[in-house]
């Protein structure tokens, strides 16, 4: 088999493998021609079929009713997709952003569907997996995506296969397994980049036993410093005293596969895997400005005289911001993450229609984010307000899952019947040090431990009533119980700061007993509907009526009973009609689909503050119901055998019962244009050049109609690859190339609105041998 000259870059979170009854075979993603041997012609310009595992087995992901994006390692590489955040530029509908006040974790977006915050018990309203392995937490999924064997975004609720928090869709991370078959392969690359980055990565299938074991490792080094300075200031009169590059990180990552196939009917495949990261944090700015001596006795945010960027610093260096210090650590902010997991799986062929299937993993997740994202209001001499928020999140988890995967009546029936037990135990402790007129002593710390348990059922089937005619159905039933221990104090006063009530245990002595203690139970049905019907061999149309639930869950930053009190699952009930064509000879391929969602039981967060409660917190609530109606469009054209030209566009409108109430993180539009060209030269070389343009349009940062939008944007990417033979490529990219100014992500915090500043134009050139 010719191998292809595969570059990629440095990780995360990527580990297992394809959970399908079948080996699964990635293949890259059809825009992009491979490159071919120098003997080799090609027989057609036409476009090459996507392998993907959307339904638990290998399918072509043109006959699949599900709306998936699905990028292979190469289509990675060409894409300048190095983080999975950078995922979001080329699939319709997704949006990755790092949280405000905890940088290293994911707010990912779905179709309009968004966790409210990333706590240990709230769940996310995407699933993120490793393989077969969900990955509950939020903290540590937004690292480097290292030796992929590709990515799949499923959009829409995915509850019948996947279970729950998939009310949005979900994002499968699946990494390349050792090829017991392959002999010595694998590859070495190397880059450097702008603001002295620099990275090595590589991988290795090392042959033990011919044609039975073989083991892979994978790893990677990455380093960048930050493109961003914070200068620090001491009160009074906000001396300057240093400064700090921010928007840094240093990461690196390791796994070890192992796959071993005694006979054609067991097949083992184990993985351990290592990430390690950390930076300076990331840059804020309160978007909604200063105030003057004119206005100093104004909290409110829309009457403020000058921008936070009119400070010295800030009128200088749109990449730059104050941080009046702090008790912490004289405000420095840092953060840290380790998650290390192993995972295997046993697959057995019963017969040669029945498949036996048993996944376990384990996942162990450490994470600390320390004066992160500080911001205010700041005046010549003071910070009026400041809100300076640490982190600390440790987290393991164990799942299990067994499936029976086979085909009946003439393999006219293809079934899946499945069992799945889910346990995690986790601490958080967030203190965010508020100083307001230059006093942090109103600052509460939030301790809170997690005890969560889920165990599920589920069957899914897909029936053949004729050559051309298919319905699918599923179901699924869930039992979750959550049990929380929550011990909040003053940070400086050490009282603890709940108000009596049931199930809460509270004194008014320094240090005295505090403690908030409940257990809570959900349960829930999921199911999947849908009939599809091919209307020629190359056109696939498919409508589908199914659901999802997020589990409901508890309150960390409790102050008292009222706020204590539990929030129920969000469902989403989804109606959604699809097409999947490719036309003239294959040379255009067009997917496309509409769909209309009712929300009910909306999770939101709000903010509470006194008189209500005795402190400032934050609370999650059911907020009511929403509809949410969108479609998305993929098209790819190869008009010419080096010529490929992509098109995608999402458009998503969330509309709540209440019209004061809109769903933050969510775009109305989103669109992407790209082109690849290959210029043959000679017999074994391709110069290979792609440009692509992204843009989303402006969003909410909170829910509140009134509160400000961020701006949307567009960043153009370029980059050029030589090819040379099956081993060598030459690369050099360049992001946001017009050196783009914009906010990628923010909140609403009472009169505060930091925001994220984006990439600036980052470039950078890389070398990799594949063997």
């Amino acid at each position: 088999m010719k191998k292809r000259v595969l570059k990629v870059r440095s990780s995360l979170l990527t580990i297992a493998m394809c959970g399908v009854a079948v080996p699964a075979f990635a293949q890259d993603e059809a825009a992009l021609p491979q490159q071919p041997a120098p003997q080799e012609a090609r027989s057609s310009v036409g476009l090459t079929d996507i392998v993907v595992t959307a339904r638990r087995r290998a399918e072509s992901i043109q006959t699949a009713p599900v709306s998936v994006t699905a990028l292979g390692g190469e289509a990675l590489t060409q894409k300048n997709i190095v983080n999975v955040a950078d995922l979001a530029s080329s699939t319709p509908g997704l949006g990755i952003r790092r949280a405000s006040n905890t940088p290293n974790s994911a707010v990912i977006t779905i179709r309009g569907q968004v966790q409210s915050d990333p706590n240990i018990t709230s769940d996310p309203s995407v699933g993120v997996y490793i393989g077969d392995m969900y990955v509950a937490r939020a903290y540590g999924v937004l690292g480097d995506l290292l030796d992929m064997e590709r990515v799949e975004v499923l959009r829409g609720p995915q509850g019948s296969l996947f279970g729950r928090n998939t009310i949005g869709g979900a994002i499968r991370i699946i990494p390349k397994k050792p090829d017991v078959d392959s002999g010595f392969t694998g590859f070495i690359n190397a880059g450097v980049s702008n603001f002295n980055g620099r990275s090595v990565s590589g991988a290795i299938t090392i042959p033990v036993i011919e044609n039975q074991l073989a083991i892979r490792y994978a790893g990677s080094y990455r380093k960048r410093d930050g493109y961003t300075t914070g200068y620090f200031v001491q009160e009074p009169n906000l001396t300057p005293i240093g400064s700090i590059k921010m928007n840094d990180f240093e990461r690196e990552s390791h796994r070890l596969s192992l796959a071993w196939h005694p006979t054609d009917s067991l097949r083992v495949d184990l993985s351990g895997y290592l990430y390690k990261s950390s930076d300076n944090g990331s840059l804020v700015s309160n978007v909604t400005g200063d105030v003057t001596a004119a206005t100093i006795t104004s909290l409110d945010p829309f009457t403020f005289t000058t921008a936070f960027r009119n400070s010295p610093q800030r009128a200088a260096d749109f990449y730059s911001v104050l941080i009046p210090v702090t008790p912490r650590d004289n405000g420095v902010p840092h953060g840290r993450n380790l998650t290390k997991y192993v995972q295997g799986t046993t697959e057995y062929d019963l017969s040669d229609k029945v498949t036996a299937k048993l996944t376990l993993s384990a996942l162990k997740t450490d994470a600390d984010a320390i004066n992160q994202n500080t911001s205010g209001v700041v005046t010549d001499s003071i910070a009026l307000v400041q809100f300076t928020p640490t982190n600390f999140q440790r987290q393991k988890q164990q799942t299990a899952e067994f499936q029976l995967l086979g085909k009946s009546f003439n393999d006219k029936l293809s079934w899946i019947l499945g069992a799945y037990y889910f346990h995690e135990k986790g601490s958080e402790v967030n203190t965010g040090i508020t100083k307001v007129f230059g006093d942090p002593t109103g600052s509460t710390t939030f301790d809170a431990e997690a005890n969560n348990k889920s165990k599920s059922v589920f069957a899914y089937g897909d029936m053949s009533i004729t050559d051309r005619l298919s319905v699918t159905l599923g179901a699924r039933y869930t039992w979750d119980t959550k049990s929380l221990l929550g011990r909040n104090r003053g940070t400086f006063t050490g009282l603890c700061v709940y108000a009596p009530g049931e199930n809460i245990i509270t004194s008014d002595v320094p240090g005295g007993p505090c403690l908030l203690d409940r257990t809570d139970k959900f349960s829930y049905f999921t199911y999947d509907t849908g009939i599809n019907y091919k209307i020629a061999d190359d056109i696939f149309l498919y409508a589908k009526a199914n659901n999802g639930v997020r589990s409901g869950g508890q309150q960390p930053r409790a102050v008292n009973f009222a706020s204590s009190t539990a929030f129920d699952p969000d469902k989403a009930f989804n109606y959604e009609a699809g097409v999947k064509a490719d036309l003239f000879d294959r040379r255009l391929r067009v997917n496309a689909s509409g769909y209309h969602v009712f929300y009910k039981d909306v999770q939101q967060q709000i903010i509470l503050a006194p008189p209500a409660v005795p402190t400032t917190t934050t609370q999650i609530v059911n907020l009511g119901n929403a509809k949410i109606n969108g479609f998305e469009v993929e098209t790819t054209a190869r008009p010419l055998e080096a010529l490929t030209l992509e098109a995608n566009v999402a458009y998503v409108k969330v509309k709540y019962a209440n019209p004061m109430t809109v769903q933050r993180f969510s775009p109305e539009w989103q669109y992407t244009l790209a082109g690849t060209y290959d210029f043959h030269l000679g017999d074994d070389a391709i110069l290979r050049l792609r440009a692509d343009y992204n843009h989303i349009s402006s969003f909410y940062m909170a829910q509140n109609i009134a509160d400000p939008k961020l701006p949307g944007y567009g960043l153009l990417n370029f980059r050029a690859s030589y090819l040379i033979g099956d081993h060598y490529n030459i690369s050099l990219y360049a992001t946001n190339v017009t050196d783009k100014k914009y906010y990628a992500s923010g909140i609403i915090s009472a009169n505060l609105a930091p925001a994220t500043v984006g990439e600036p134009r980052i470039y950078g050139a890389e070398f990799t041998y594949t063997f």
